[in-house]
């Protein structure tokens, strides 16, 4: 087992014909650099080595801010005066809705926990937050979300409204805070939410132990309200419908180096 840190750069895929060739074009002109000296670890079956600690502490947003529109890659100026704003002492670590914001003065007072109304009274978020390693920005990506090309979730389809109409009847006149099975499994410490496919940068707890063996991958993640995700990847069936589980039935593949 590597006991090694390695930033992990999650991206989500959303789904949707696009304009390949034009967007890939769009990222190749304006990405970093590959190493081309660096070679893939590897398991003794040929496996990719993705084993180890990763961590999803970034302030790269899930969605794009909507004033870049398909600007995929922040420039070098961009990305170095968002970092010093983002890591810079007394930023608010859950000040994440500050890189919506495009005038660079105001995004440092959204970040800026010292100069706030004085009637705004909350914990020092960076006495219970703050990292060794400050978080900033993992990429030089504008969105964790690459596709579509404006980086950002579309609109829900008519069985996604659907469902969210089910769950809105199920409450009936009920208001949120009206009993405990009302409040969302994290908030009750039931089940974690950053572990699943999306995972998506939480507040705190976000380090990831992966480890490998030649019919599996194990996800563990640091927040102890969860048991281990346990990823088959040797093509046996999905389990019974009968028995279901906290964070479902994982399966996974490999297509090249990619899972």
């Amino acid at each position: 087992m590597n006991n090694r840190l390695r930033v992990f750069a999650t991206v989500l895929t959303v789904a949707l014909l696009a304009s390949g060739p034009a967007f890939a074009q769009s990222q190749s002109e304006s990405a970093p650099a590959a190493d081309p000296a660096w070679e893939m670890p590897r398991l003794a079956d040929g496996q990719p080595d993705i084993q180890g600690y990763w961590t999803t502490q970034t302030f790269t947003p899930m969605e794009r801010p909507e004033y870049l529109g398909d600007q995929a890659f922040y420039t070098e100026e961009e990305f170095a005066l968002l970092q010093s704003q983002l890591t810079v002492d007394g930023a608010d670590p859950l000040a994440r809705f500050a890189i919506e914001i495009e005038d660079p003065e105001e995004r440092a007072r959204a970040l800026d926990q010292t100069h706030r109304d004085e009637s705004y009274v909350h914990y020092d978020n960076a006495i219970w937050l703050a990292t060794p390693v400050p978080k900033g920005l993992s990429t030089r990506r504008t969105s964790l979300i690459i596709d579509p090309p404006n980086g950002r979730i579309p609109p829900r389809n008519a069985q996604a409204e659907a469902r969210a109409e089910a769950r809105r009847a199920a409450r009936g006149d009920r208001g949120a805070f009206d009993g405990y099975e009302l409040r969302p499994h994290g908030e009750r410490c039931l089940n974690y939410r950053y572990n699943a496919p999306p995972m998506q940068p939480p507040s705190y707890n976000d380090i990831h132990q992966i480890f490998q063996t030649p019919t599996h991958i194990v996800i563990f993640t640091e927040q102890s309200t969860n048991g281990p995700r346990i990823i088959p990847i040797d093509g046996r069936p999905p389990m019974s419908e009968k028995i279901r589980q906290w964070p479902g039935d994982s399966r996974a593949r490999w297509e090249g180096d990619t899972l």
